[in-house]
């Protein structure tokens, strides 16, 4: 089973928000800068192939009655994003500068982690009595 509690929540965000705040730090040599870029993706395409059926776990977990729905709205939330990403990305580099996609990003991420922390709900202690382990435990 899937074992994941608020303090992972919260690590995911921060390691989110860092790997996109990592973008605004300057840079005198571009050859750094862009071996960094291309690790930081890596990375972070890895994270996400990691993290999607960790979340289709959870999904199942703690929404057996609804778990269609569920998952038809996380995987709307997902495409829209891939979708306006680059649009809006495009927006804030006009608006701000290289930095501004970076900076808002990061802070929604980080932002975002901090709902999921207060909204998701982990597992009841009756739930617990019937498994030995709970796919979601409160720290």
């Amino acid at each position: 089973q899937c074992q994941m509690s608020k303090g992972t929540i919260w690590w995911s965000g921060v390691a989110c928000f860092l790997s996109s705040i990592v973008f605004v730090i300057p840079m005198s040599n571009n050859a750094v800068f862009d071996a960094i870029l291309f690790i930081s993706r890596v990375i972070q395409g890895a994270a996400l192939g990691l993290a999607e059926p960790m979340v289709v776990a959870v999904m199942g977990s703690l929404y057996e009655d609804s778990l269609g729905m569920v998952t038809a709205v996380y995987e709307l939330a997902f495409s829209a994003s891939l979708a306006l990403g680059p649009l809006m990305g495009g927006f804030l580099y006009n608006v701000g500068g290289f930095y501004l996609p970076f900076t808002v990003t990061g802070s929604l991420q980080l932002l975002i982690s901090v709902i999921a922390i207060l909204t998701t709900p982990m597992r009841e202690k009756e739930d617990e009595e019937n498994s030995d382990e709970s796919p979601l435990q409160d720290e």
